[in-house]
């Protein structure tokens, strides 16, 4: 894999193993690395904000894709329909949350818990 216009920070395979998200910049970018790998094939790319991704995380089930920013945004992504986000939460103005760190899923797929730079965790209810 070459090309990719920032250094790759972040890294998440898909269930199936057939993808690799990779995140580095404001922009994620979806390889298929099924056959004979993503060599000579164009990525996937997925914009949706201006800060830095700092955490990927594919759902269990392969259905979603989640990212975290530097400014505390979530954004769900289903990259094989959209190259845009589906959802996208911002940071609650009342909170001191800070950047994102980490995403983990719960083996059901129906929580992502959410630890942010200030070393606190939010558990997000996901139907």
């Amino acid at each position: 894999m070459w090309g990719y216009p920032t250094k790759v920070l972040q890294l998440a395979w898909h269930p199936s193993s057939r993808y690799l998200a990779t995140g580095g910049g404001p922009s994620i970018v979806v390889w298929d690395c099924g056959g004979k790998g993503p060599e000579n094939t164009t990525p996937v790319m997925l914009d949706g904000n201006e800060e830095h991704v700092s955490a990927l995380a594919y759902r269990p089930d392969g259905s979603l894709l989640v990212s975290g920013y530097d400014d505390g945004r979530l954004c769900f992504w289903n990259p094989g329909k959209s190259k845009r986000p589906i959802l996208a939460l911002e940071p609650r103005p009342d909170g001191d949350l800070t950047g994102i760190s980490q995403l983990s899923w719960s083996v059901d797929g129906q929580r992502l818990a959410v630890g942010h730079a200030n070393g606190t965790v939010a558990v997000v209810g996901v139907g």
